[in-house]
């Protein structure tokens, strides 16, 4: 009899290791796909004609929908990535590494960031994004089932944020005399260019202006007239040098580096 029970045993161990496993989802999702840097508002513009507006081509019209991006609400770079297609997605997590600890050849130079509940969400802050750092970013899509894809890598190297000097924000303008506003800003030689520019509430372009002359941090205001009762939004971007064909596992990339200043507004009356 106790031969009996262990043949027993033995077959529902066995028949029970042979049953196929159903209803199990084994797929990973799509591969996320980041959004490299784009260009910046008011690339080939001027003074007298405005350039590129990466504003207004989404939902969010406060954004600035250019790929990864220094942000103007801090020292922070903005991730972005294209919608997303699987309905099962549970998590993302965030992961970063810089050239440099890349190139000592260190064992753990990159860092998974942050781990974050995904809602349909196409981008990501970094908060904590050191300055003058070449950073390298990409990021895990996790699904309900632990399945999980790594999406391709995207770069951007952060500058120190461009200080105002003036206006202050907030300030009330009369119309006719927006001649005189005076924006002003100060010095900062790791920036090889700055480009000043005016919004309206719809985040159209109003004027644009690139100094020569690094050394002469100020412009007087000389665009198109502005209506009253408009409220302008204005910022300071400044670039710096570019680090070109840089290879990371077999893969060339360019890394643009900038920043923008926190935005002030100014209320023509």
């Amino acid at each position: 009899m106790k031969y009996l029970m262990i043949f027993l045993l033995v077959i529902i161990l066995f028949g029970c290791s042979g049953e196929d496993v159903v209803n199990v989802d084994s797929n990973p999702p799509a591969k996320p796909d980041l959004i490299h840097h784009l260009g910046d508002t008011g690339d080939g513009g001027t003074s007298e004609y405005p350039g590129a507006n990466y504003y207004n081509l989404s939902s969010y019209p406060e954004l600035e929908n250019n790929g990864i991006d220094a942000d103007d609400e801090g020292d922070f770079v903005q991730l972005k990535w294209w919608n997303l297609p699987d309905t099962d997605i549970d998590y993302l997590e965030i992961f970063r590494f810089t050239l440099e600890d890349f190139l000592i050849d260190s064992l753990d130079f990159v860092a998974k960031i942050d781990s974050i509940d995904y809602s349909n969400q196409t981008s990501y802050l970094d908060m904590d994004a050191p300055i003058f750092k070449n950073l390298f970013y990409f990021i895990s899509v996790v699904d309900e089932a632990g399945n999980y894809t790594f999406s391709d890598t995207v770069c951007y190297k952060l500058l120190n944020k461009p200080s105002i000097s003036g206006p202050s924000s907030g300030i009330e303008v009369l119309s006719q005399a927006m001649n005189q506003i005076e924006f002003s800003w100060d010095i900062d030689y790791s920036v090889i260019k700055y480009r000043l520019l005016l919004f309206d509430e719809n985040r159209t372009i109003i004027w644009q202006y690139e100094p020569l002359d690094l050394e002469d941090p100020s412009v007087i205001y000389n665009g198109p007239d502005i209506d009253s009762d408009t409220t302008v939004i204005w910022r300071l971007d400044a670039f710096g040098h570019d680090l070109i064909n840089v290879e990371i596992f077999d893969q060339e990339f360019s890394v643009l580096s900038g920043s923008e200043s926190a935005e002030r507004v100014l209320y023509v009356q």
